[in-house]
């Protein structure tokens, strides 16, 4: 205010002016302000006249202003806060929070007073869905509000926080363990079951190890990678097929597994064994057609079928036997020695694994007359007495 002044300029002290007489001027942060007006009259006099002000704020501050956090399904994250007081007077601060689809909880709806300078923490829990899918995501806002600023709206500070959930791989397969038997021949046929128990889509790719006993044929279906998606299922068979070489003391223990594109990977064990098939057709025949006594004579056995090995045991009927065993069902053969000529009849009798389910071949041998087995003799010299 001044007398015979006619024009006027204001210099509030933050690089702001004005030339109006009376004007009104908002400061853009609390401190001390040299404001200085000066007056001019029709002459070309000035007077100036200055003085300092102290300008106080209200200004609540929270951190963080921004944070994201990756949690698994099912699983509850705790934000915690922290709220300062960076104005310059006394604050009351009312705290809420929007936004929020899955359950969620502030601690507390008012901190304070703080002194200028004061800091208080709260925290706000969020509980991911069980249920939540790879990605799927929800966020909140709090809102820290100056109680005591008279301002309108009232200064505020916010925070954004998003919770994502992670991506869960996981795979099961059933059963875990399986065990078949089979004709030589045949195949072992296998069923599992494998579910996507992750959150996420997912591909699969099956193959198989052989992890003890023989090497033989698998095949797996399906052959080329598929998809499942969360909860889904895939039947996947396998098929071991039995040599017909195989015997009932091999086995084949084989590994399937399935390898997902998220690095899980799940196993089944198979173990294949061997069912015995009984022995039918045995036969033989004997070289040379016309055997002589004391001339080996050469059986050649075999088995039109049943699972090896076999027991060949041979009854010569000249009160001697023999037995051997052998994997082979052709071209088995035998000597055997008769000594005196005259029809025998000769049996075979073949078993396996299944016990004594036995089956037999016979002929009748007519031996001819062979040479003989010279005997020893014993000479005796004349003993000569002499005198002398």
């Amino acid at each position: 205010r001044s007398q015979n002044g006619l024009t006027y300029r204001w210099d509030f002290g933050d690089g702001v002016t004005s030339t109006l007489p009376a004007p009104t001027h908002t400061y853009g942060s609390a401190g001390d302000y040299l404001v200085s007006l000066t007056a001019y009259n029709l002459c070309g006099d000035s007077d100036t006249h200055s003085a300092t002000i102290s300008i106080e704020d209200y200004a609540p501050a929270l951190a963080p202003a921004d944070e994201s956090r990756y949690a698994d399904p099912g699983a509850v994250v705790t934000y915690t806060f922290t709220l300062t007081n960076a104005g310059t007077l006394s604050d009351l601060v009312h705290l809420t929070m929007s936004g929020p689809q899955w359950a969620t909880a502030l601690s507390t709806d008012t901190i304070g007073p703080l002194q200028p300078g004061e800091t208080a923490t709260f925290a706000v829990v969020v509980a991911v869905p069980a249920d939540g899918m790879a990605y799927e995501r929800d966020g909140f806002v709090v809102t820290a509000t100056s109680a005591l600023d008279p301002r309108d709206p009232p200064v505020a500070a916010v925070g954004v926080v998003t919770t994502i959930v992670n991506a869960i791989y996981e795979a099961d397969l059933t059963p875990a363990t399986a065990a078949r038997s089979a004709y030589p021949g045949d195949t072992a046929a296998y069923r599992f079951h494998l579910v996507n128990n992750g959150n996420i889509n997912d591909t699969y790719t099956a193959t198989y190890a052989y992890l003890s006993g023989s090497n033989w044929p698998v095949a797996v279906s399906p052959a080329e990678p598929f998809t499942l998606a969360p909860g889904a299922s895939q039947a996947v068979d396998v098929q071991v097929t039995v040599p017909l070489t195989a015997t009932t003391v091999e086995q084949a223990a084989v590994a399937l597994r399935l390898t997902s594109s998220g690095g899980v990977e799940a196993t089944s064990v198979m173990t294949t064994g061997v069912k015995c098939v009984p022995v039918s057709g045995p036969s033989f025949r004997y070289a040379p057609a016309e055997p002589l006594s004391n001339l080996p004579v050469t059986l050649t056995a075999g088995v039109w079928l049943g699972t090896p090995p076999y027991s060949y045991t041979w009854n010569f009927a000249d009160g001697s036997t023999l037995t051997g065993v052998s994997n082979a069902n052709e071209n088995v053969q035998f000597t055997h020695v008769f000594t005196t000529p005259g029809d025998y009849r000769v049996v075979l009798t073949v078993l396996n694994c299944f016990g004594t389910a036995a089956s037999n071949a016979a002929h009748v041998l007519s031996v001819g007359q062979g040479p003989e087995i010279p005997t020893s003799h014993t000479a005796y010299l004349p003993l000569v007495l002499r005198t002398w």
